[in-house]
């Protein structure tokens, strides 16, 4: 209920500063695959403004002055949300004018996933933070969903018809672009869902360590399960008991992969890899590596996909 009242107060308001003010439109996204898709949308009108760049991380991002002034011209500002960037909580109260600022955690019909209770011995050895933990130092709400959710490719639509909407709310000339944009979109994913999934069936029972548990809407679309992470929050350093812990599970069940992230340091990845005879791989849920624009989601996925096979198609030599 309060998804669906927010997001009708929000056509509200664009509706009538549509109709109130002429002006062009300054868009502003948090994250690179927000932007893409934004990006895609806009293709003919405008181009929004991205604040992340390069490999940086939502997670602990320090905003500029002149990244400060884009949030306070802008009309629309698309971000994920206070469980994923943190630091634009008290930008936005104050700075962003009222009602610019559009948290897609709450985009209709996205699906949304909590984070994972490992039942592996994995979150119960020397890292002693619980996802909850890990939830209350990113999210003001005490939300425990995981806020990765644009990994879903069929989150992406719902999030593409969500923002051609409110586009077309507040620049109501260019309507008719925003939903012929929005329509091309859903029909790319829907292609990319098709073509990622048959992609990962060759690999979908290997097993694997990933960084942190940032993946669950990715695992889940497309028949994968990580069996652990090597941290329950991606800042904090892991203990040596909880790095000895995963070597041991890793050993045990035969696992072929450890990725690492390009966010973060790979230190801990290469001694877990050298300890256990896993291969190392990198999983990119921000695009860090690619330009960014209109086509960088669907590069993102396919990359994904492609690390994916890559690491797990490979037997590893596990080490006694």
């Amino acid at each position: 209920m309060r998804q669906r009242v927010r997001f009708i107060s929000v056509l509200v308001f664009l509706g009538w500063m549509s109709i109130s003010q002429t002006y062009a439109l300054s868009v502003v996204t948090s994250i690179k695959p927000i932007h893409s898709l934004v990006a895609a949308v806009m293709d003919g009108v405008g181009e929004p403004e991205l604040l992340i760049q390069g490999s940086g991380s939502p997670h602990h991002y320090a905003l500029r002055p002149s990244e400060a002034k884009m949030l306070q011209r802008a009309n629309l500002i698309f971000w994920i949300g206070p469980s994923m960037e943190i630091f634009l909580v008290k930008p936005l109260s104050s700075l962003a004018r009222k009602g610019a600022s559009v948290e897609l955690m709450d985009a209709p019909g996205v699906r949304h996933l909590g984070y994972r209770e490992w039942k592996s011995a994995l979150a119960k050895n020397g890292q002693q933070e619980s996802h909850i933990d890990h939830v209350s130092q990113h999210d003001h709400s005490n939300s425990t969903e995981d806020p990765h959710i644009w990994l879903d490719p069929l989150n992406a639509k719902a999030l593409v018809e969500f923002i051609a909407q409110l586009l077309a709310a507040q620049d109501i000339a260019n309507e008719a672009v925003y939903v012929a944009n929005a329509t091309k979109i859903l029909k790319r994913l829907d292609d990319l869902t098709e073509r990622t999934r048959k992609r990962l069936e060759q690999v979908n029972e290997g097993r694997f360590i990933v960084f942190h548990d940032g993946y669950r809407y990715f695992e889940e679309r497309f028949g994968l399960q990580a069996v652990g992470a090597i941290t329950l929050l991606p800042e904090s350093k892991p203990g040596a008991q909880h790095v000895r812990m995963i070597s041991k599970e890793m050993v045990k069940t035969d696992t072929q992969c450890v990725f690492s992230e390009p966010q973060f340091t790979s230190s801990l990845v290469d001694m877990i890899a050298s300890s256990t005879g896993a291969n190392i791989g990198e999983l990119d849920p921000l695009g860090a590596s690619i330009k960014s624009g209109p086509h960088l989601y669907e590069q993102l996925i396919e990359q994904m996909a492609d690390r994916f096979v890559e690491c797990l198609s490979v037997r590893n030599i596990a080490v006694p």
